[in-house]
């Protein structure tokens, strides 16, 4: 049996390319997510503008931020430049070309083919990280094309932006320069500092070559240059730039870049998006100088920054870095996973260090190197499987019968890449919880030589030590589904295949494929009034013709209950109906299930209803059911884009507005029959940019005049939160989460108005997301302790169930298509039952999260109630835990980009809270 399934595993494990198995253990393993270096440009401040004539000898370009765009020695040299004032943004980039009388770049229209020419494309995102972004293009015949991209396949190609550009040629380059003003874009100048997303590319098109080539300032995972998660960034400086050349190809060790400081500083040397690792740097002084370093940050690229202390300037260069042996976090897990004992990791160490220094060609290098990587995949997985099997139960002959391990709820368990699971080999399964909460375990079954047929399972009820229980109706466990997913377009995905998410509570029996790891959640919800107490149950496995597994289960349940009404706010579309075909589901069936799903959502701390509220008056039996379950907020009429509809398309018709107006008062007469009124919402105008402000606030002001206590909640995009743009009576900015300033919405806040944020496609890692390939944890940190660090009023999430579901086959293996215009898993969060919604593992971590954020609310109350009480020692030792995660910066959230991905971590947190917690209540 031992040749069996190492073989089986062995197999599965040499096709593993190292950068991807990399990538995606961090996700696992790290204190910190994995971090995926960006190219890096700032664009320095311009005392005199330059004059856009294709002449780069302006003083603006002599002190502008500068950066190679990087191809192989071979091929022709590229550099761009960048500066800015408070009206536009100007590039300039000189392109080398031996053969210029050969470039290809006839005559065209405005807007027509310039992208099959010699040219440049340019790509300016704002808004960072949401998908949405400029596209300019200009061949060299300096023929302009451009369009907006607000969302992906959905380009407007009748934009017309007003924008300047200039090519000058000369004898073995050409040259270009554009200047974008900021209104342009419908965007307010931005702060010294501020990042937007960039890429500048490059079509070498000349008919003395065999074929185009393509150059790409910030490199693509594909072949098509709108790939917005692959921008780089562009960042907003102040003060003359420092020049920096980048060598080639670079590889880790002692490199050497050619800098050159505009007066005698110390350079200090950084890699990485978010300025984290900071690297040995010499002396720098007037003119050239060098700067060496031994650090990068993943298999693609390397990028350095330095910055000159006198004026402030800074400056990001960038190298394509090829893949290399020496990525000690990629195998953090695995090393974890080999047997210690083994030789295989001291050879790993020595070898890692040998070709570190090597100076053989690197084909040489990779190819030592993946077999030494081969040896320890297959010592790993071996490994894991010995103990998953050590940890199940044995069959009559006494030999394993299959295999068995515990797993945190916040991790995903792929079903076919065991060598990336983390896994616990704990005999049983321990939870902790408040009354009202729900928590969950993973079980992973696993059988080498055989299918396992029709597992069942069955937990039964749990009791303490006083005789109290928590009856089996509170308690229950089902298989976890797989999605298949495609390769995603516009973001790196780590792996592509079948991702562990729905969760098949309708499923009463299912298969466990040969080889395969098959997760089962285990969850149990307290009631309200659960005594505290320790609770033991069980809970059993019992596959057909094998023996049954039991694992036992303890929960401790704190002395204290969470509220029904959530804290934090949430608005959410949900349509469930779309996805019950009238050929097959009954009008009165179909309404039974669209209220399962709106007990379903109350239960998960999400409002009911939809954002996009048709122009259709609420029900009073919507309301009073709503009533009842306590929701925190809920929409009464979505305003769209399109009701801007006057002669300009900028603003709303009279009458329009009038109706609008009268619908809210309706709306609000009913919310106000049934005590609900201060919980309705307006929500209006997606994501419009700066030429609808005046419209949107217009809109705005005539609710605010006549309905003053009304919230009207606007996903615009506008970065000043209304400070700096007409938006003076919207009361809810709700921007995408790379654009929230935590600085920026207190301030706003002290003014009487409320800064949610949300997801959607967007943004991309570095940033925390839904999409399926993306860490459970995520989800769980934005709704728990990202949200109260970052004190956001709510969030809001554009699609729970997507349209195009249907009910499938709940088998293991899913039909389900969760791929949404290139992004998997973006808008569907819940799936489809026979009678009602399945929930998914990011769903639950959602709901964990939301009771994340309560302990830290009731921490808030019982402080309070502490000083009220007179209790100030005890109020102040529960203030210094709360204040641990008050602000960004803490030891589970560092910033937007850099959290944990620990769950013991959230474990260890939650603890400590709940245990003063309980000892403030006992002080009461």
């Amino acid at each position: 049996m031992q040749s069996s399934y190492t073989g089986r595993l062995r197999a599965r494990s040499l096709g593993v390319l190292l950068a991807v198995a990399g990538a995606a253990v961090c996700a696992h393993a790290g204190a910190s997510g994995p971090v995926r270096a960006r190219s890096l440009i700032t664009a320095t401040r311009c005392a005199v503008a330059p004059e856009i004539d294709g002449d780069l000898a302006d003083a603006a370009w002599r002190g502008a931020g500068s950066a190679p765009i990087l191809g192989s020695p071979s091929q022709p040299r590229n550099r761009i430049h960048a500066c800015w004032d408070d009206a536009a943004l100007y590039l300039a980039v000189w392109c080398e070309e031996p053969r210029m009388a050969t470039i290809e770049a006839p005559p065209v229209e405005r807007d027509g083919g310039v992208f099959l020419h010699e040219s440049i494309e340019f790509f300016l995102s704002p808004q960072d990280g949401t998908g949405q972004y400029f596209h300019l293009m200009v061949d060299a015949a300096n023929t302009q094309r451009d369009e907006e991209a607000p969302w992906p396949k959905s380009y407007d190609e009748a934009w017309n932006g007003v924008w300047e550009s200039a090519v000058q040629r000369n004898e073995s380059s050409w040259q270009l320069e554009v200047a974008v003003p900021f209104e342009t874009l419908g965007v307010a100048p931005p702060e010294p500092t501020e990042r937007w997303g960039l890429n500048v590319c490059r079509n070498r098109v000349n008919s003395g070559l065999d074929g185009n080539q393509l150059y790409s300032w910030s490199p693509l995972t594909g072949s098509s240059f709108h790939c917005p998660s692959r921008f780089g960034l562009l960042r907003f400086g102040v003060g003359e730039g420092v020049q920096i050349d980048a060598v080639g190809d670079l590889f880790p060790g002692t490199q050497t870049l050619a800098c050159h400081c505009p007066a005698p500083t110390n350079a200090r040397v950084y890699a990485g998006a978010a300025d984290d690792f900071e690297l040995r740097g010499r002396r720098a002084h007037q003119g050239d100088t060098q700067v060496r370093w031994r650090q990068f940050i993943d298999d693609r690229l390397v990028a350095v920054e330095v910055a000159c202390a006198d004026t402030g300037a800074l400056l990001y260069a960038s190298g394509h870095v090829r893949l290399d042996p020496v990525l000690p976090e990629g195998y953090a897990n695995r090393l974890a996973q080999v047997d210690p004992s083994k030789r295989l990791l001291k050879e790993f160490h020595r070898a890692a260090a040998r070709l570190a220094k090597s100076t053989a060609p690197l084909p040489e290098r990779l190819d030592e190197w993946n077999a030494i990587a081969g040896r320890l995949d297959a010592a790993a997985l071996e490994h894991q499987a010995r103990r998953l099997l050590d940890n199940g139960p044995r069959a009559a002959s006494g030999a394993p019968a299959y295999g068995l391990a515990v797993a945190s709820s916040m991790v995903k368990i792929l079903p076919q890449r065991p060598e990336l699971a983390r896994l616990t080999f704990s005999p049983e399964i321990r939870l902790q919880a408040a009354g009202n909460e729900a928590e969950a375990a993973q079980v992973v079954l696993y059988s080498p030589e055989r299918d396992l047929r029709n597992v069942r399972l069955a937990a039964t009820e749990l009791r303490d030590a006083h005789g109290h229980v928590l009856p089996a109706s509170c308690v229950s466990a089902a298989p976890v589904g797989f999605v298949e997913t495609h390769s995603p377009k516009y973001y790196a995905a780590p792996i592509v295949g079948w991702w562990p998410d729905p969760i098949l509570s309708e499923t009463e029996q299912f298969d466990v494929r040969q080889g395969d790891l098959q997760p089962v959640w285990f969850s149990v919800r307290t009631p309200p009034d659960a005594a505290p107490g320790v609770y033991t149950g069980a809970l059993t496995i019992r596959p057909e013709s094998e023996p049954e597994a039991i694992i036992p289960v303890t929960v401790e349940v704190w002395e204290f209950a969470l509220p029904v009404r959530s804290s934090l706010r949430t608005a959410v579309h949900c349509a469930p109906a779309y996805c019950y075909p009238p050929e097959q589901f009954a009008p009165e069936r179909v309404t039974a299930i669209e209220q399962a799903f709106e007990r379903f959502l109350a239960a998960h701390r999400v409002n009911p209803g939809s954002i996009y509220r048709p122009n259709k008056l609420l029900e009073g039996a919507t309301l009073e059911r709503w009533a009842k379950l306590d929701v925190n907020a809920f929409c009464i009429k979505y305003i769209r884009s399109g009701d801007l509809n006057a002669p300009d398309g900028l603003h709303m018709l009279p009458e329009r507005l009038e109706h609008e107006r009268t619908f809210i008062a309706q709306s609000l007469e009913l919310a106000r029959q049934h005590d609900m009124e201060d919980r309705a919402y307006v929500y209006m105008f997606d994501e419009l940019r700066g030429k609808h402000f005046e419209g949107i606030n217009e809109v705005a002001a005539v609710i605010e005049r006549e309905f003053p206590n009304l919230i009207t909640l606007t996903t615009a995009i506008d970065s000043t939160y209304g400070t700096r743009s007409p938006l003076k009576s919207v009361k809810a900015f709700c921007p995408n989460t790379p654009h929230y300033n935590l600085e920026l919405a207190e301030q706003v806040r002290r003014e009487g108005r409320q800064v949610w944020w949300y997801t959607c496609s967007g943004p991309s890692k570095p940033f925390a997301n839904l999409l399926m390939e993306y860490p459970a944890m995520d989800i769980r940190l934005l709704m728990g302790f990202m949200a109260y660090a970052y004190h956001t009023d709510g969030f809001l999430y554009w699609s729970m169930i997507l349209p195009s579901l249907r009910s499938c086959e709940q088998t293991p293996y899913t039909g389900w298509n969760i791929d949404f215009m290139g992004y998997n898993g973006d808008g569907n969060v819940i799936y489809p039952g026979q009678n009602g919604p399945l929930s998914s593992i990011r769903m639950e971590n959602w709901l964990d999260g939301a009771e994340d954020y309560e302990y830290l609310k009731l921490a808030e109350q019982r402080i309070q109630q502490l000083r009220d009480a007179g209790k100030g020692r005890a109020a102040a030792r529960l203030e210094a835990e709360l204040s641990r995660f008050a602000r960004p910066g803490n030891e589970l959230v560092t910033s937007l980009t850099d959290y944990t991905l620990d769950p013991g971590a959230v474990c260890t947190a939650r603890a400590r809270l709940a245990r003063l917690i309980e000892l403030a209540g006992q002080d009461l």
